[in-house]
């Protein structure tokens, strides 16, 4: 099912690529009277962790590296359009792609063209193959135990949900990011870890 919007949602479009998504994000919400999320959506772009791979101390003979990359697609649940506006800046400032449901299809489209193309949007998120890795939303408990029984019946791997109350700004971005470690064996290769990587 083709999604408005839809990109490929890899790692290779997070923000290092696309600086001014933060200053178009910056200037919706001001042009669209949410100038009170402005501080909240700031905490969210600083406090991301950057993706460069961090060398981990190791045994001679051997290179150890671990990094942070976005989740592909994560799906924004939210009653309110302050909510969505949120999880979106959220989304955008881990690197990942959004992606909304169709009732957000009005709020989605008086958005610049610059955020457009890291949201998209699908008519019905609960169909099979609808594809996302991560869901927040923004809700009360039944809000909460609606969305669990849905998740619980997708087929293939147990897809994270975050919950946040109405109005909540603290997105935990950890939940928007996988983990990666590598270990090169150098010593199989003389010492030199870029003969590991010769076709």
């Amino acid at each position: 099912m083709q999604a408005l919007g839809e990109a490929d949602g890899s790692s290779e479009n997070s923000l290092q690529r696309l600086p001014d998504v933060r200053e178009q994000l910056q200037k919706t919400l001001r042009s669209q009277g949410h100038a009170a999320l402005l501080d909240a959506v700031a905490k969210l772009f600083d406090s991301a962790p950057s993706s460069a791979p961090r060398v981990l101390p190791g045994p001679t003979g051997e290179r150890n590296s671990y990094s942070l990359h976005p989740r592909r697609r994560v799906l924004c649940l939210a009653e309110r359009n302050e909510d969505r506006l949120l999880q979106g800046a959220a989304v955008l400032a881990v690197g990942a792609q959004a992606l909304w449901p169709a009732d957000a299809q009005y709020d989605w489209a008086r958005l610049p063209v610059e955020l457009l193309t890291h949201i998209a949007i699908t008519p019905d998120w609960r169909a099979p193959g609808v594809d996302f890795d991560a869901v927040l939303l923004h809700g009360d408990a039944a809000d909460a135990l609606n969305a669990q029984r849905v998740l619980a019946a997708r087929p293939g791997p147990i897809v994270g949900l975050t919950v946040l109350r109405p109005g909540a700004t603290d997105v935990p971005l950890a939940r928007l990011l996988t983990e990666r470690s590598t270990s090169v064996n150098t010593a199989a290769a003389g010492g030199n870890a870029s003969l590991m990587t010769l076709g």
